[in-house]
């Protein structure tokens, strides 16, 4: 690549966040619904949807669609594809208004807040690159 065709610096950080934490997810999911049992019996937050009788073969499912989208998304900005940037805004932007609108039963923590920001962040964060990337796909 020559010196004028560079990732900004901005964009790779924000494609490395979102690869770790969004293919972390990603696998997570596929995990659930390789192995599900052994997933649920791991992380206390779906021994306690199990306890509800919550469908977790779907929660899996979601989990893996969704983030593997978003991760999907980052991958595309990585490689400078503009498409990519929308994939992942509209991903993270309905998972921010499922968080905001949806979720009202529960008690805001540091988690729920941090999730808010830092997604809002990122949004941000690629959309102050979309002038680096191209419109092909």
């Amino acid at each position: 690549m020559s010196e004028k065709q560079q990732r900004p610096m901005l964009l790779k950080v924000l494609c490395y966040a979102t690869f770790l934490f969004s293919g972390s997810l990603t696998l997570l999911g596929l995990l659930g619904l390789v192995w599900s049992d052994g997933v649920t019996d791991m992380l206390p937050f779906f021994q306690m949807l199990a306890m509800f009788k919550v469908n977790l073969t779907i929660i899996y499912l979601v989990l893996a669609i969704v983030f593997g989208l978003s991760s999907l998304g980052a991958l595309m900005m990585y490689m400078r594809k503009k498409v990519g940037f929308y994939i992942y805004a509209a991903v993270n932007g309905l998972l921010l208004l499922v968080a905001l609108f949806f979720i009202t039963n529960i008690q805001p923590n540091f988690w729920y807040y941090a999730h808010l920001i830092l997604s809002t962040a990122f949004i941000g964060g690629y959309a102050m690159n979309l002038k680096h990337m191209k419109k092909k796909i």
